[in-house]
């Protein structure tokens, strides 16, 4: 279920590579139990964004998470808060299996240790432990129509499937909040609207908050409760996916349509 309270708050954020002002104090709230899309031409600070909130970097600003002030927290401690994410440069572990990456995205949940997980599996805890995890494994490939890929290296698939791959791995950390990264990057339109479909289902059924940076303009308008809209860093429109796409300002920076 929705809500008009806040569960992620970005307050002012700027930062600077050099010279070149990636974000100019920007603001975003985003709803628990909404979709959020993050849009803009290139180079307008979307990744940029995510990567504030995920802790690659580390902006001037604030950031809350849920109550949680992030920018005090170290990126290998988000996880643990509840923030998931998929990035825009696939970033999965090419030579193992698709089971074996999804697995991995529920590592941060294992009492055992990852390592001694691995490696030895042995006493009755960590075999239900790592059966448990398996189970959500399969069921999140399945869930996203790759299911029968389960064994295959991931450097077998096509960039779509790789791009299925790591939703489901980031499904199975039990996220309640998933950062996506032009998840949708190069699929063709049926494909698109099967993983929009996915999405609204997370969102809407395991109550799990949604942000995204996504440039197929139709799928924004389907998925979207609320849009943001960036452009050189700075943010020039904030509201419902209608609403934003009719103002001029957007339409002249991000459809390239020139204002009356």
């Amino acid at each position: 279920m929705s809500s008009s309270v806040p569960i992620l708050e970005l307050a002012e954020l700027s930062l600077r590579f050099g010279g070149i002002k990636a974000l100019q104090a920007v603001s975003i709230g985003v709803a628990a139990g909404r979709i959020h899309s993050i849009i803009g031409p290139n180079g307008a600070g979307k990744s940029t964004v995510l990567n504030c909130i995920s802790g690659m970097y580390r902006p001037q600003g604030a950031i809350r998470f849920d109550g949680q002030d992030l920018l005090r927290r170290r990126p290998h401690e988000r996880p643990l808060l509840g923030i998931a994410r998929t990035f825009q440069n696939i970033a999965l572990f090419r030579e193992e299996s698709v089971l074996d990456n999804v697995m991995a995205g529920g590592h941060h949940r294992l009492k055992s240790g990852i390592l001694r997980g691995a490696l030895y599996w042995t006493r009755f805890g960590c075999r239900e432990e790592e059966r448990r995890l398996r189970d959500e494994a399969v069921e999140a490939i399945e869930l996203l129509g790759i299911g029968e890929l389960g064994e295959r290296p991931v450097s077998d698939l096509p960039f779509g499937d790789q791009k299925r791959v790591e939703l489901a791995r980031a499904m199975v950390s039990r996220p309640k909040l998933l950062l996506l990264d032009e998840p949708m990057a190069g699929m063709n339109d049926s494909e698109k609207a099967e993983l929009a479909q996915v999405v609204r289902k997370l969102n809407r059924e395991k109550h799990i908050t949604v942000v995204i940076i996504e440039h197929d303009v139709g799928v924004v308008r389907r998925i979207s409760d609320t849009v943001t809209v960036l452009d050189f860093g700075k943010k020039i429109a904030e509201g419902g996916p209608e609403e934003v796409m009719k103002d001029p300002a957007v339409r002249k920076a991000y459809l390239g349509e020139e204002e009356p």
